[in-house]
């Protein structure tokens, strides 16, 4: 969804992104983007949602957990030697934050068929 479009739209779910303005790279198998409220939501490499790391800074909270600006940059990154997961990113604090438990995500087998009701189901929801 482009970034003029999220102005009016309520705090984002996990799962939705409102407003990507960057993306923050590849880090093994997980990527991700920067939003424009301040979040920023990571995927697998085949599109795969997995979590929104920050609070939306329209909450009006402080601290670690809010980036309290526009996130227009940030950069995910896997250390070579020990395989730690780590976000640079923030504001005019320059933050590091490590990322726990992307090295224990598994993928599952099986199928899913995906119908034309599934999806209209889909919009409809995200309409609301």
């Amino acid at each position: 969804m482009p970034r003029r479009a999220t102005l009016n739209k309520a705090i984002a779910k996990p799962g939705q992104v409102w407003g990507p303005t960057s993306p923050l790279g590849v880090a093994g198998d997980v990527t991700g983007v920067a939003t424009y409220f301040g979040p920023f939501d990571l995927f697998t490499r085949d599109g795969i949602y997995l979590t929104t790391l920050f609070k939306d800074d329209r909450l009006g909270e402080t601290g670690p957990e809010v980036i309290n600006a526009e996130a227009f940059a940030g950069q995910l990154i896997r250390t070579e030697k020990s395989g730690r997961y780590l976000l640079l990113g923030g504001d005019t604090d320059g933050r590091i934050t490590e990322l726990f438990g992307l090295d224990s995500v598994k993928r599952f087998g099986g199928t899913y068929t995906l119908s034309p009701t599934d999806v209209q189901s889909v919009q409809s929801a995200q309409d609301e």
